[in-house]
């Protein structure tokens, strides 16, 4: 079953993509990677830098960005932790990105029915940022893009360190957590999204959110970076990856800290 819907999924893609000229990222800016210095991402769990943040990761590792990465869990709900930590690494790998942490902190634990502690969180990545030099971040916002509390707990977070005033020259960003229809609009959101451009719609948009879209390019090393999650390939993540937007496409808005 895997394997006819990994065909079909690909032969779809393939086909699609070969009608369209290939997309680049788009210039519509809150950020530019000239000012951003050291980018850090912060995850929840291994895989969610591929499923939900690779557009990003990729555009920057591209334009020569120095990207860190810090992932707040090893996914270890299943008893998987030690082999979802190297499949993070090497997916990470993939998308270029080498300097790369993983905690494994009794308190913060891979569970979907556990609300993590924010002033806990608010600690470890603080202390993170302590001993590396970091001018923005890039993390999920409240709504988590899935709903899962693990995601959401991490903008709350972050909130707290941002309004410490301990890092006052830090920029924060947020993903922006689409409707469902949007949310699994797939190969269509970057054709959206170009035209677009072409006729001139959203323009007020790009105010109130930056937007990263990936290439064909880009989307094929965003799936061999997903294979490297090999405990994580069940039937429904080969549709996640053929349908969701976040394959292809990042918004991003300034993270809520009010």
């Amino acid at each position: 079953m895997a394997g006819w819907l990994q065909l079909v999924t690909f032969t779809a893609i393939a086909l699609i993509s070969a009608l369209i000229p290939s997309l680049e990222t788009s210039t519509c800016a809150i950020y530019r990677e000239s000012t951003l210095g050291n980018a850090l991402f912060i995850t929840a769990h291994p895989d969610d830098e591929t499923m939900f943040f690779a557009p990003t990761i990729l555009s920057l590792v591209s334009q020569n960005v120095s990207v860190e990465a810090l992932c707040l869990s090893n996914g270890d709900s299943g008893g998987l932790g030690s082999m979802r930590e190297r499949e993070l690494y090497e997916a990470y790998s993939i998308l270029g990105v080498e300097n790369v942490r993983i905690l494994a902190h009794q308190q913060i634990r891979d569970n979907i029915t556990l609300q993590w502690d924010s002033k806990l969180l608010a600690g470890i990545i603080q202390h993170h940022l302590e001993h590396h030099k970091i001018s923005t971040i890039f993390t999920f916002d409240e709504q988590g893009v899935s709903g899962h509390p693990n995601h959401a707990a991490i903008p709350k977070a972050l909130a707290l360190v941002i309004n410490s005033g301990v890092y006052p020259g830090i920029k924060a960003y947020s993903l922006v957590t689409h409707p469902l229809p949007i949310k699994y609009s797939g190969i269509a959101a970057p054709l959206l999204i170009r035209l677009s451009h072409v006729v001139g719609w959203g323009k007020d948009t790009c105010v109130l959110a930056r937007t990263r879209v990936s290439n064909l390019a880009g989307y094929l090393t965003t799936l061999r970076a997903m294979r490297k999650h090999d405990t994580q390939l069940v039937w429904f993540r080969w549709l996640y990856l053929a349908f969701s937007r976040y394959m292809w496409v990042n918004d991003w808005a300034p993270l809520q800290t009010a």
